[in-house]
């Protein structure tokens, strides 16, 4: 007996004035304790997505194990100056029905810093509203062998599986790479 399929279909077009447009649809069968139909389908926007400044955003629709969803997205990219440069991303998921509250807003900032090509420091920030999560990862970089030769330091905050609620544990890594 079948036990799953998924069939997926996309069209995506880069114009010459920097503006991307993509569409998708997937659509796919699951067989567990029950079947299941899932599909979803996704439009995106997005100017200069080609470079690292850039903005996007979409807007996906569809219905995953009995429910129905809609996500919305947006990201931009920015290099604030030669040495320090920003990302954002947000999106908003809508479940119904949501009976166990799990509809979310989830922020991501990343940042990296460079002082000199060997130092550096880059940070990570996530939240998730539905599970109240906030994590946070700092790494910095010295290498003082290019590119093998390199002591990490590394900081985060928030040690549990993906979208699990968690004790917010702090973990710092010391990490000593050389070349023999």
């Amino acid at each position: 007996m079948l036990r799953s399929w998924e069939g997926d279909q996309a069209l995506s077009v880069d114009w010459r004035n920097r503006w991307t447009t993509a569409f998708r649809h997937a659509e796919e069968f699951k067989r567990f304790e029950k079947n299941f139909r899932n599909r979803q389908t996704q439009l995106e926007l997005g100017y200069n997505t080609r470079s690292y400044e850039s903005v996007s955003g979409g807007y996906t629709v569809g219905r995953n194990f009995d429910a129905d969803f809609q996500l919305w997205t947006g990201a931009a990219t920015y290099t604030l100056t030669e040495e320090l440069s920003a990302e954002y991303e947000l999106q908003r998921l809508d479940l119904n029905p949501d009976p166990r509250d799990e509809s979310t807003w989830i922020h991501v900032i990343r940042a990296s810093q460079f002082f000199t090509p060997d130092l550096f420091l880059r940070v990570f920030f996530q939240t998730n509203s539905a599970i109240d999560r906030r994590n946070v990862q700092a790494v910095f970089v010295y290498r003082y062998l290019p590119p093998f030769g390199t002591v990490q330091v590394a900081y985060q905050r928030g040690t549990a599986e993906f979208g699990e609620r968690s004790e917010q544990g702090n973990t710092l890594f010391v990490k000593l790479t050389t070349v023999l």
